[in-house]
């Protein structure tokens, strides 16, 4: 059988990104300490501004506005060990930080006017400002005061304006992976609903009046299926509550198949805490039972296995149906063909865009050959857990 895996490149900025971070870090460390005098490298002064300096990154991460943005501003001027900091953005909003009333002042008065238009000199102090770019857009401006003329403070600024931009630049991908993601798990949702609520349907009318009983509990498990489906509690959930929608999802399915299709479950137990996202394995399920058992002849098995191993766990599901062309199957994950094996697809893009490029889907097929699938998730029983960029 072929192996089918595809890998987008977004994570590639994002890698350059955190590189190029590094990178200014350090060469912001050293001006700053060449620049105000710093005590030797490894003092506890220059461990403190490393920390300052990185709390500082982190509370841009949210943006220009808000309480992080007031710390993070504060710790730049630690940092820095300046009178005052300003962040100004492009509609003149400012986050001011300053040492004393004075210092506030003046830095106020300089920015007034715009802070591009902001004079070298204030009320005896110095002022250097340097522009914040995102992508080649100006997004704000950093503003330092200064009492002592300084020659190396402009760089070091400047070096600081880069990072904070690099920062939100990363931000705002994360922000847009995330909610490239929520998009598509409502597309998926949408997306399963009419071909499964018909047939679903036409099953337990089937039973209404030959086995009401029947009717009834399969009804309530299109109830439970369906209600899982649709629920809005966060992207992730354990892998113990999707094997319990899969299930009610596969009754459904075995009362329209009967003996034609046999599942088979190998769960181990220590999985069934690890959160994984919403709706990644039933696609893979309904992809077995739609494009494996129903387009084969015969009769159909359909096996689900779980498995820790070290810092990962691995869910499979495999089918003995039809299997597909491997050429197809890339051309499917590549985004080519549109109108089949759209859940497939789209699991697969959320897991890179969740746990990285290489967390995508490991499909084995071949035609006649029926499906392997491979779903591997770093064990976490927290809410939550993105990949951070």
């Amino acid at each position: 059988m072929s192996a089918a895996n595809t890998t987008p490149g977004a994570s590639g900025l994002v890698a350059l990104m955190l590189v190029g971070l590094a990178a200014c870090a350090v060469g912001l460390l050293a001006g700053v300490a060449l620049a105000r005098r710093r005590p030797r490298p490894g003092s506890g002064h220059d461990r403190s501004s490393v920390d300052a300096l990185g709390r500082a990154l982190v509370g841009f991460g949210v943006g220009l506005e808000g309480r992080d943005v007031e710390r993070a501003v504060h710790l730049v001027r630690a940092c820095l060990a300046v009178e005052g900091v300003a962040l100004v953005g492009r509609d003149g909003v400012s986050t001011v930080d300053a040492a004393d009333g004075r210092a506030d002042r003046a830095l106020r008065v300089a920015v007034s006017g715009g802070a591009e238009r902001a004079p070298l000199r204030h009320d005896g102090f110095h002022v250097v400002e340097s522009q914040i770019l995102v992508e080649g857009r100006l997004v704000a401006h950093l503003v330092v005061l200064n009492s002592l003329a300084d020659r190396g403070l402009g760089r070091t600024v400047a070096t600081l304006a880069r990072l904070i931009g690099a920062q939100l630049a990363s931000a705002e991908l994360t922000n847009a992976r995330q909610r490239q993601t929520e998009a598509q798990l409502l597309a998926l949702k949408t997306q399963i609903r009419p071909h499964f609520v018909y047939n679903a349907l036409n099953v337990i009318s089937s039973f209404t009046i030959t086995d009401p009983e029947r009717a009834r509990l399969l009804l309530a498990e299109f109830a439970d299926f369906t209600r899982y489906s649709f629920r809005n509690r966060g992207p992730f959930t354990s892998l113990a509550d999707e094997l319990r929608a899969i299930d009610s999802y596969l009754l459904l399915e075995r009362a329209r198949f009967g003996d034609r299709l046999t599942i088979r479950l190998e769960i181990s137990p220590q999985s069934l805490t690890t959160r994984i996202p919403h709706l990644c394995l039933q696609p893979l399920v309904e992809n077995a039972v739609r494009h494996g058992i129903e387009s084969g002849e015969g009769r159909g098995t359909i096996t689900i296995t779980s498995r820790d191993e070290g810092a990962m766990t691995i869910v499979t599901v495999e089918d003995n149906g039809a299997g597909m062309d491997p050429s197809r199957l890339r051309d499917v994950l590549a985004g080519e063909l549109e109108g089949v094996h759209v859940g497939l697809r789209n699991v697969d893009l959320r897991l890179r865009q969740i746990y990285g490029p290489g967390m995508g889907l490991i499909i084995d097929t071949a035609l006649g050959a029926g499906t392997l699938i491979t779903v591997r998730v770093p064990k976490s029983t927290k809410s939550t857990h993105p990949r951070r960029s």
